[in-house]
């Protein structure tokens, strides 16, 4: 009995001390696990164990000599820890305390993470702590589920192995923009996710909610990108504007292959006499067509009241850009229905290829190749750039400096003009003569003779035409005064001059001032601005008629509607414009339009006057179609008043 029960000692001591190894034992295992301010206190209770443990290891030896003094070893550790315990542990488990709260209301999401093996074998993340935060921006419990049933199981964003690759690389940081659906609200809500790896296969996961700072930054991005596009188009049109051209300019010179530079004619007018909101529509109309033609990558730029840009990005097809500007340009002259009211307009087009250099210098050559076609407005309305129309454009500067030096000593009795006139005369007898056309001759000092064809359009582009044809007028109206015999007079007059305030009055009263009835007087308005302008002429022609000043339409045959608007005068004469006369009896085409516009003035009981004439067989030919009057070299050139005098056809005033 007394070895049975010495044996059931030993036993006893030997299963109790190894029962206290274990506790240290584990607790060394995973010391790194422990939070730094709890590792003193963990490695004492361990100690304290472990020495307990030895203890009864040593009472089961039945080594009393020694266990004596271990007794007194393992009493000083367990005062020590007791006094430890007492002192420290309270502290740290209010401070784990408060964590434990901040963690569960921390106002972000919050989470614990560990790798586990599911029943496939394959490794996941399953939550073991989580925010209350958490729980609610995910709508659901998380603890114990798996991490891709919950978040990842809602977005596509990412994948498992992405959280995974956390844990295996030397890089253990994961930021990312997760967009999920709330499984309660159903509304797609936006987090800003950080992952961060810890021991133990172990991963920290926070997310912020960013949906409504997203929201604001995405209202302020469209409205910064509204302010840029106000900032780059024209609030009217809703075309580019120069700020657009400008950056285009600079960020992309070598886009383009092909420019137009667009001016519309007398856009001011249609502002003045329909109004400005008129306007405004008419150039919303006209850019929309504009947008319609337009290919992908070309732009409209505004660049003034009346004035536009379209460039022409270069592409890999092969277009003919000019046919291209040929479309823009029947465009603009198709006519446009604004609020009821029908209007037709005309521009002037320079048009300029990627030769000129880049898209700076295109728009240079375009603006160059536009006021060349401004300054003409009967010629072409399209213009082609080339290098030589910079030489003409300097020539044209330099004309119009000496004109406006010409037009200074106007009257200062040293004029550099003068008048010539050509005798107009009827086709049956051509020695009569009862009207000649007055004829402005310019003699500069630095130029010599300028052809009037080349100084009239550069003076009604500039403005000087006013000033010349108050001359004009005034002097014919002084001369005709002279002329005994009574012989009439006309004078041809710009579409500018009608649309002057006064003008009808101003020739009315030099009538009066020299003493010259107004029958006398003839003049001469060409086809092209008749039939664009007349309803804005009306007010001066209705004067002028009514004054008894004969009106005469110029270059018929010329425009583009001229039949129908001779209806719409108090026009006393038509003049055949010299490009429809037949050259003989075989020319058949231009005998049947002559004699049409003979026949519609006979009708109309309108004079026919055929210029230009320079062969009898032509005199004969239009004298068989009916055609009254008659002017052209064959009867006589154009002369001077005293060469006038001196061939008889005109009698001066002694």
């Amino acid at each position: 009995m007394a070895d049975f029960i010495l044996n059931s000692h030993l036993l006893s001591n030997l299963t109790i001390a190894v029962a206290y190894a274990t506790i240290p034992l584990t607790v060394l295992l995973h010391f790194n696990f422990f939070p730094n301010a709890a590792r003193p206190l963990i490695g004492l209770a361990a100690a304290f164990v472990l020495s307990c443990g030895v203890g009864h290891l040593l009472e089961g030896l039945h080594q009393a000599d020694i266990l004596q003094y271990w007794h007194w070893l393992t009493a000083c550790i367990s005062c020590i820890s007791a006094l430890a315990f007492a002192v420290v542990l309270p502290q740290q488990l209010r401070r784990n305390a408060i964590l434990g709260t901040i963690i569960e209301n921390i106002p972000i999401g919050l989470g614990l993470l560990r790798e586990d093996i599911d029943r496939r074998g394959q490794r996941r993340l399953r939550w073991q702590l989580a925010s209350n935060r958490a729980i609610v921006d995910l709508g659901q419990e998380l603890c114990g589920r798996w991490f891709d049933e919950t978040i990842l199981g809602q977005s596509s964003d990412l994948a498992i192995e992405t959280f995974l690759d956390v844990l295996d690389t030397s890089h253990p940081i994961l930021r990312h923009e997760l967009e999920i659906c709330h499984p309660l609200s159903g509304e797609l809500e936006t987090y800003l996710l950080s992952c961060v790896s810890l021991p133990g296969k172990h991963l920290w996961i926070l997310w912020q909610d960013v949906t409504a700072r997203k929201a604001a930054y995405t209202s302020l991005s469209e409205a910064t990108a509204q302010l840029e596009w106000q900032a780059t188009h024209d609030y009217l049109t809703q075309a580019g504007n120069l700020v657009l051209f400008d950056r285009l300019q600079i960020q992309e010179p070598k886009r383009f292959s092909g420019l137009l530079s667009i001016n519309l004619d007398r856009f001011k007018n249609i502002n003045e006499t329909m109004g400005h909101d008129i306007g405004d529509v008419l150039l919303q109309s006209l850019v929309e067509r504009f947008q319609a033609q337009l290919r992908s990558g070309d732009v409209v730029v505004r660049t003034g009241a009346d004035a536009f840009l379209i460039l022409l990005e270069t592409t890999d097809d092969r277009i003919d850009l000019e046919a291209l500007t040929q479309q823009f340009y029947a465009e603009i002259r198709r006519p446009f229905l604004c609020r009821d009211r029908e209007i037709q307009i005309d521009a002037s087009i320079g048009f300029v290829d990627h030769a000129a250099g880049d898209l700076a210098q295109m728009r240079i050559a375009g603006d160059i190749a536009m006021q060349v076609a401004k300054s003409n407005p009967l010629g072409k309305r399209i213009v082609v750039w080339t290098p030589d129309l910079m030489e003409q454009v300097r020539d044209r500067q330099t004309i119009a400096l000496d004109l406006e030096r010409a037009l200074q000593r106007l009257h200062s009795g040293s004029s550099e003009f003068e008048l010539y006139y050509q005798p107009i005369v009827q086709l049956d007898d051509p020695s009569q003569c009862y009207e000649v056309e007055a004829l402005i001759r310019w003699v500069s000092p630095n130029l010599g003779w300028v052809s009037p064809g080349i100084f009239i359009p550069i003076a009604e582009q500039t403005g000087a035409i006013a000033q010349i044809s108050d001359w004009v007028i005034e002097q014919a109206i002084r001369q005709v005064s002279r002329w005994v015999n009574r012989l009439r007079i006309a004078v041809n007059v710009s579409p500018w001059d009608l649309e002057r305030e006064g003008f009808a009055e101003r020739i009315v009263g030099l009538c009066h001032q020299y003493d010259v009835m107004p029958s006398r007087i003839a003049l001469e308005v060409t086809e092209r601005a008749v039939t664009d302008k007349q309803e804005h002429f009306a007010i001066a022609l209705k004067q002028l008629s009514s004054a008894g000043i004969r009106l005469k339409i110029d270059d018929f045959g010329t425009g583009d509607s001229g039949l129908g608007r001779i209806l719409e005068g108090r026009w006393s004469e038509v003049k055949i414009d010299r490009s429809l006369l037949p050259e003989s009896s075989r020319d058949l085409g231009r005998i049947a339009i002559c004699r049409a516009i003979a026949n519609l003035c006979h009708d109309l009981n309108i004079r026919s006057l055929a210029e230009g004439i320079e062969t009898e067989d032509q005199r004969l030919l239009l004298r068989e179609l009916n055609i009254q009057d008659a002017q052209g070299f064959l009867f006589a050139k154009p002369m001077t008043e005293q060469h006038l005098a001196d061939a008889g056809w005109v009698i001066l005033a002694s």
